[in-house]
């Protein structure tokens, strides 16, 4: 009989115990059924698992997912789309009767449904004030979510160097280079109106805070201009009869305009209801005539101070007389050695700089009324004009530039508590008296110009105090210049001359401004 080669089980094995029987005879046949009992559940609960992980997805299970998939991305770009956050249904039925001017807009129509009304309004706020590119969603780009080196991933804001870069260029703010200035023209404002009557623009202005430019002449008109870069267009007009303007300004909140005539007429202009006042400040000894209207610094330039409140007009001899904006009454009479020809508010401290016709300049404390220092202007025969500039980073100190009769303009540094002896720097490219000087709101620019000769008029580095020779360039018809002025909001500069025009320019480093501060506009009742 051959042998057995197949080998057994241990458990077959005579005399062999197996793990059962071992585990029976230490802890007991109750253990042992008791474990057979979960080791049997256990089995049952992994049986339903192994099979679903073997069990595939059929084709029709397949091509549905698919199928809900593909309607799920549908459905994301309609989600994407911006909706208004409110209609009203009763817009459509209602009708808005509209004026001359917007019926063109309606093509002709006297009366639009309330969505086409809100479209016309749209329009013409995007015209007046520009877009809020402010409001513009930067695009970003996707990243890879799976990346796991937290080191090799870029940061949203790396650095604030560009943010601090991009935002300075839109408001404009940046070293000025003295080399070279790059100005744009943007078009001319004929106030004259090819009038016969003397259209001389002897004042003209930009609002405080908006792209309102105010002029003023000697044909009895005070005009509003909308200037906002894109449309150039002739807001209101207002006639004063008998009365050739020969000064106005707006007050230093933009609220009013102070316009002043021959002798002792003042009126007062409300900018938003277009309401007139006659204003006769109340004196004991009233002058003969009024001159030399001079308004107080903006609170954006004096932070509020107490000259941002006030202004001052010349009386007889060297009176100067000091009012209040709100009531248009005299809070203080400062007087000087000899007649009065000019004044200007410093914008660093609450005080007023005057000059006399013995070339005298004398500093105001306007707390106290009285005179913090006399200088004689030794290089002067006589001043003409006076202008003080702002501080800013880019212009740190303050500068008091003083125009004489020789066409020269002596800058000064105000920044100490004496005025020196000697000026820091003068300037000899006018050959006739220096009759107009206008700082930039930023201090870095100053504009002198003359009315005795035809183009006198020079840009002004006043960092470096130097002349920008590029501009203006020849041929460019700015004639006899009586006023100058720069906007605060952007980078336009607007030139009067005798002739009635207006020529508006734009200078490219001072870029326009976003649209999000146009809430602090004024609304201009057109007449």
């Amino acid at each position: 009989m051959a042998p057995n080669t197949k080998r057994g089980k241990k458990d077959d094995v005579p005399g062999h115990m197996g793990t059962e029987d071992l585990e029976a005879l230490v802890f007991g046949t109750a253990y042992v059924s008791e474990k057979k009992a979960k080791g049997k559940a256990s089995k049952n609960e992994e049986a339903p698992l192994k099979k679903k992980r073997k069990t595939g997805k059929s084709k029709e299970d397949t091509k549905e997912e698919e199928k809900l998939e593909a309607e799920d991305e549908a459905e994301e770009p309609e989600k994407s789309k911006k909706t208004a956050a409110w209609e009203d249904p009763d817009d459509e039925e209602l009708e808005v009767s509209l004026g001359k001017r917007r019926q063109l807009k309606a093509g002709g129509s006297s009366t639009v449904s309330g969505n086409k009304y809100e479209e016309i309004l749209r329009d013409d706020f995007v015209k007046a004030h520009g877009l809020a590119r402010w409001a513009d969603e930067a695009k970003r780009k996707e990243k890879d979510d799976d990346s796991e080196d937290e080191e090799d991933e870029e940061p949203i804001v790396a650095s604030s160097a560009k943010l601090t870069h991009s935002t300075d260029e839109m408001l404009g703010i940046g070293p000025l280079k003295h080399h070279k200035v790059k100005i744009l023209r943007r078009k001319n404002l004929d106030i004259s109106e090819n009038s016969r009557a003397d259209a001389s623009v002897k004042a003209l202005q930009f609002h405080p805070s908006a792209e309102l430019l105010m002029t003023a002449g000697l044909d009895k008109k005070l005009r509003f201009w909308a200037v906002d870069g894109t449309e150039y267009r002739k807001v209101s007009s207002y006639y004063f009869n008998d009365c050739p303007l020969q000064e106005a300004q707006f007050t230093p909140d933009g609220s009013q305009v102070l316009a002043m005539g021959p002798y002792r007429t003042i009126w007062s202009l409300d900018v938003e209801t277009g309401a007139t006042t006659s204003v006769s400040p109340q004196m004991a000894v009233v002058p003969n005539r009024f001159s030399n209207l001079t308004m107080g610094p903006s609170p954006l330039d004096s932070g509020g101070s107490m000259s941002s409140k006030l202004f001052s007009i010349f009386g007889d001899g060297g009176d100067v007389i000091v009012c209040d904006v709100r009531t248009k009454h005299p809070v203080r009479t400062l007087r000087m050695s000899s007649r009065s020809r000019c004044s200007v508010f410093s914008l660093a401290r609450n005080t007023l700089w005057t000059a006399d016709e013995a070339c005298f300049l004398y500093e105001w404390d306007l707390a106290m009324g009285k005179c913090l220092q006399k200088s004689k202007e030794a290089w002067a025969t006589r001043i003409d004009s006076l202008a003080v500039s702002n501080v800013s980073p880019y212009s740190p100190k303050p500068i008091l530039a003083v125009g004489t009769s020789t066409g020269n303009v002596d800058m000064f540094d105000i920044e100490g508590p004496k005025l020196s002896k000697e000026p820091e720097k003068t300037l000899d490219h006018l050959t006739t008296a220096a009759t107009t000087l206008r700082f930039h709101p930023q201090g870095e620019l100053l504009a002198m110009g003359s009315f005795l000769d035809p183009n006198a008029f020079r840009l002004v580095h006043s960092g470096t105090k130097t002349v920008f020779e590029n501009w203006p360039t020849k041929g460019l018809p700015l004639q006899k210049v009586t006023a100058v002025d720069f906007c605060r909001r952007a980078g336009h500069m607007a030139i009067g001359n005798e002739k009635g025009h207006v020529l508006l320019f734009q200078l490219s480093h001072y870029e326009r401004q976003t649209a999000a501060a146009a809430s602090n506009a004024p609304r201009v009742i057109a007449s």
